[in-house]
């Protein structure tokens, strides 16, 4: 690491100056950009010796005297891993750019060997357009794009589809219908005496054999998801993409299918980026979700993490229902109008803010001198979803199983037994970086 900050020290002002940036060095060898509106940037970079990689993080804050405390309290989000310093520089220069201009950049989003990432976001993020970059349909404007530790795309780089080893399936499949299912999958083989073994090989995988001679219209919706899939495995490729795979089939069918693709790309040891916006397929599909919004990545993490701690108000509402309470820091907790969640970490008592809570982390009761009322109800099989309208005017939502029922306009009492600890969005942090209570 000593290389690396004597490097920075010598050679910062230089590649800084040609992106008009103002950086300087706070203690531990943070870098700090600030923009017009005295909003601060604060990016570090340092070495993983373990996994021997280094790691870019980044955290949008209130003022550049803020970095030392942001960087102790480990609320800053990592946006790369590259394995060598000057990808690692490249990448901490080029996101303070594009944050300083106020544009979206494209996050970095690395895939370690067998992985599955699911892309989530809301139509029109840019979710097709990520997976088409990486395929090679599209140029990114800035940035780069790594497969299998090689450079496909950068300032000046372009590898075309067709050499970057890719995989993808289609949202419609494309699969050609005046071939058979074996003529499909063998279409991205090269020919060559192992090319039908390989062809009846990934058939088997997918579950298909016997169905070689089939023509696509003969085959039923999950059967024709299972040949664009085969067809996108035959070659081998060290990423497969795959576009909205499940949108066209049915609810029940959905779920069977997408089980099995799980197994298929767990069993062939695929690292997998996979784009939706449905909720509940990006954490089945997941082992890591990034959820992207206008472009930008908001927060990549683990299913659990990313449900239990989303880092954005957009973050925390996509990834299921979410109610925000005005809340008040204090020795005991987070005090709300309906009780305390557990105590907070990081926030000086009387700090003000909202705090996050799901359905399932409410108590409710019937109650004749209750001071809340029942005024909506969903109901959703297993458990009813009701909403609840509190003294103050707001309402938050409660689930209860499908045999506790209540009628519209019940008094009840509620409280606030979550059991886990809840994420608080302070007022002063805009809609960026909460703190999560212990």
């Amino acid at each position: 690491m000593a290389d690396l900050r004597r490097e920075t020290n010598e050679h910062k002002a230089a590649k800084v100056r040609a992106k008009g940036l103002r950086w300087e060095l706070v203690p531990l060898h943070l870098a700090v950009v600030e923009r017009a509106d005295r909003r601060s940037l604060l990016v570090t970079i340092g070495w993983n010796d373990d996994e021997q990689h280094y790691n870019v993080v980044a955290q949008e804050i209130g003022h550049k005297k803020d970095a030392q405390s942001v960087f102790n309290d480990h609320s800053h989000a990592a946006i790369g891993m590259p394995d060598n310093e000057l990808e690692a520089k490249l990448l901490a220069r080029d996101y303070a750019a594009a944050w300083l201009e106020g544009k979206t950049t494209a996050e970095r989003c690395d895939c370690p060997p067998i992985d599955r990432r699911a892309l989530l976001g809301p139509g029109g993020c840019g979710k097709t357009t990520a997976l088409r970059v990486i395929a090679g349909f599209e140029r990114p404007e800035r940035g780069s794009v790594e497969i299998g530790g090689r450079l496909v795309a950068a300032p000046g780089t372009h590898v075309p589809p067709e050499q970057r080893r890719v995989g993808m399936v289609f949202q419609d499949y494309a699969l050609f219908p005046h071939l058979t299912v074996a003529k499909n999958v063998a279409f991205g083989i090269q020919r060559g005496p192992e090319r039908r073994a390989e062809v009846s090989r990934v058939l088997s995988t997918v579950g298909l054999t016997g169905l070689e001679s089939r023509m696509p219209h003969e085959l039923s919706g999950g059967q024709q998801q299972r040949v664009a899939l085969a067809r996108a495995l035959a070659p081998k490729p060290d990423v497969i993409l795959l576009d909205e795979p499940f949108s066209n089939l049915d609810a029940g069918l959905r779920a069977q299918v997408r089980s099995e693709v799980k197994q298929i790309l767990r069993a062939t040891g695929t690292t997998a980026i996979f784009v939706t916006h449905d909720q509940d397929e990006a954490l089945f599909m997941g082992d890591l979700v990034a959820v992207m919004n206008a472009g930008r990545v908001e927060q990549v993490d683990s299913p659990e993490a990313l449900f239990h701690t989303p880092r954005s108000r957009f973050a925390a509402e996509f990834m299921g229902q979410a109610d925000f309470l005005p809340a008040t820091a204090g020795p005991e907790g987070l005090t709300t109008e309906i009780g305390v969640a557990p105590s907070v970490n990081g926030h000086a008592t009387g700090a003000r803010g909202d705090v996050m809570m799901r359905p399932d982390d409410l108590a409710i009761a019937r109650s004749d001198d209750g001071s809340a009322r029942i005024v909506g109800a969903v109901f959703q099989g297993i458990h009813t979803l009701y909403e609840i309208a509190l003294p103050s005017g707001r309402t938050v939502h409660a689930l209860q199983q499908h045999n506790v029922v209540f009628e519209l306009g019940t008094a009840v009492e509620i409280r606030l037994e979550p059991g886990h600890p809840l994420v608080f969005f302070p007022e002063d942090a805009a809609d960026s970086e909460p703190g999560s209570s212990d």
